[in-house]
């Protein structure tokens, strides 16, 4: 089959090495000249290793990645006279055979739980597509529009590199929107199935930065720790290796005005959003400000509601485009990963029709997108309690079952990290 996948990101470029692994020939449409780096960490879980495990690349990341011990939450602003006061940590990569004990245990047997660059990220995923004979990718290139008949899919790009714009005409079996939040196939899917076809602004903005360990005095944990407090938190992990400390603080705020989703932020802005917060955040911060090469980002975090389809004929949509969501979860890449290889599953198992294999798609995977994108927006109210109150009758019980009983924490988890997407199509379709 023939396949033209619109976007080059994470989503896109696992998306063409999956359809790859299952024979089928790819062209990657990506609007950037090139792949750049840029100041981001991402968590990458056990749900979404798996994956490239099988692909082959699960010891290339885990060899540019770095291990938390654990996923752990802290109160950032004083409380009870203090900051930084643990409410519970869950164990990740720590297993020990000769000691049966749950705090012994990794949240999952089969793949650890890494934290990665976003730029060594898509380069091990660059280097791999580059390998194969089946995929080809396309910079500075973008999806205008498509067009379909009964056997085929027509898509209108536009080609920007060395001259003036010049557009062109690709044909192919199937056309999938990995293009991101701003999707133009979801626009024009949508548009056409007279529904609403933007991300709605959720009111929270999200500060990242990303700094060299040794410019730091005060230390973050060696987990996956999330801050909490009155509507903010932070999110604090280490990267290549533990080189790197990764920030992200996500503030409510009721407006924003920008019309890009990536831009540039202010320092003075920032520390005075994290305030008194804990010394661990404010170095973080100081530290960017100080290095020569740090960069402090501003993001609006914007959402789609879930959609019943993500299809029409033979064009479909991943990750981003299908179901944006908030990061309380971590799992937005790890989403997209889980759906290139379901949707890969589908058009391999389903080749006598693309509409069933898509209608088999949308069925294995818009239940588990929803559940997690649902997730997310639960875990934002839980994250920012605004009152004393709020915050006690919220986080003591978290903190007493962190104490007490441990693994029901781990077991609330089980659900998202110990999930299969590989297994879980061999069991259906083999």
């Amino acid at each position: 089959m023939e396949i033209v996948i619109a976007g080059g990101g994470i989503g896109g470029l696992t998306t063409a090495l999956c359809c790859a692994h299952f024979g089928h020939k790819v062209t990657v449409l990506e609007t950037t000249s090139a792949y750049e780096t840029i100041g981001a960490g991402i968590q990458l879980p056990p749900n979404a290793l798996m994956v490239f495990d099988v692909l082959g690349l699960s010891e290339s990341l885990k060899a540019l990645a770095f291990k938390p011990d654990a996923i752990e939450t802290r109160l950032g602003e004083a409380f009870m006279g203090r900051t930084g006061r643990k409410i519970f940590k869950v164990p990740l990569n720590v297993v020990r055979e000769e000691n049966a004990d749950y705090k012994a245990k990794a949240i999952s047997e089969k793949q650890p739980y890494l934290h990665i660059y976003r730029a060594d990220y898509i380069s091990v995923l660059h280097a791999a597509v580059t390998r194969s004979d089946r995929i080809e990718i396309q910079f500075n290139t973008k999806v205008l529009r498509y067009s379909q008949s009964n056997d085929r899919v027509k898509i209108l790009v536009c080609h920007k590199a060395n001259a003036e714009p010049r557009n062109a005409e690709i044909e192919s079996d199937l056309l999938i929107g990995a293009d991101g939040i701003h999707s133009t196939v979801r626009t024009q899917m949508l548009q056409s199935k007279r529904s609403k076809t933007s991300a709605d602004y959720t009111g929270s903005i999200a500060w990242r930065c990303v700094v060299k360990r040794s410019q730091l005095t005060y230390l973050p944990p060696k987990t996956a720790c999330a801050w909490f407090g009155k509507g903010k938190h932070a999110v604090t992990y280490y990267l290549r290796k533990g080189a790197l400390v990764n920030f992200v603080g996500v503030v409510e705020q009721r407006t924003w005005d920008r019309e890009d989703w990536l831009a540039q932020g202010t320092y003075e802005d920032a520390l005075n959003d994290f305030k008194d917060w804990d010394p661990v955040l404010t170095g973080i911060l100081n530290a960017c400000r100080k290095s020569d090469d740090g960069q402090l980002f501003k993001w609006a975090l914007h959402a789609h509601d879930p959609l019943e389809s993500w299809s029409e004929g033979r064009v479909t949509l991943l990750g981003d485009a299908a179901h944006a969501m908030l990061p309380f979860l971590a799992q937005g890449a790890a989403m997209a990963v889980e759906d290139a290889w379901c949707l890969s599953k589908c058009i391999t198992d389903y080749p006598q029709g693309i509409t069933l294999s898509l209608q088999h798609y949308e069925s294995l995977r818009i239940p588990r997108t929803t559940k997690v994108q649902k997730k997310s927006a639960e875990n934002a109210r839980i994250f920012h309690q605004k009152t004393k109150l709020g915050q006690l009758m919220t986080y003591s019980p978290m903190f007493i079952a962190g104490r007490l009983f441990p693994r029901l924490i781990q077991a609330r988890l089980d659900w998202l990290y110990k999930y299969n997407i590989v297994a879980e199509m061999h069991g259906k379709h083999d």
